[in-house]
């Protein structure tokens, strides 16, 4: 998840003035259903250790352009796609606010030492 987030990270940085929904092709209501779901969306990947999971199926139901997150659950349609890349760019936004590190090193550093050190706390 936090692999998959730093592109969009990066693009941010590069080319700055859009915000996380800009990147994500979100609408002004997805956006708002991201931020508004940020901490059960969090808790849900904690729960179900996702965060750092390999699963071959995390990729379709959290990381690619579809038109909702797969949760498996009753939500799923009101979801946007990719929560997956949104949570690991707050994750990785988080961690820049928190530590000296240039975006060409972040970059190369492995995802469980960014999350690690990212301080990241969900918006409740």
């Amino acid at each position: 998840i936090i692999q998959a987030a730093k592109p969009y990270y990066a693009s941010s940085l590069l080319v700055p003035g859009h915000d996380l929904g800009d990147y994500l092709a979100y609408t002004s209501d997805q956006s708002d259903w991201a931020s508004t779901n940020e901490y059960g969306v969090w808790t849900y990947f904690i729960e179900q250790e996702l965060l750092f999971s390999s699963s071959s199926n995390l990729k379709k139901r959290f990381i690619d352009l579809a038109p909702f997150s797969k949760f498996y659950m009753s939500l799923d349609r009101e979801s946007p796609g990719q929560m997956g890349v949104y949570m690991g760019y707050k994750i990785l936004d988080s961690y820049m606010q928190n530590n000296d590190v240039s975006l060409a090193k972040l970059l190369t550093l492995d995802p469980q030492i960014i999350y690690e050190n990212s301080k990241f706390k969900p918006n409740k």
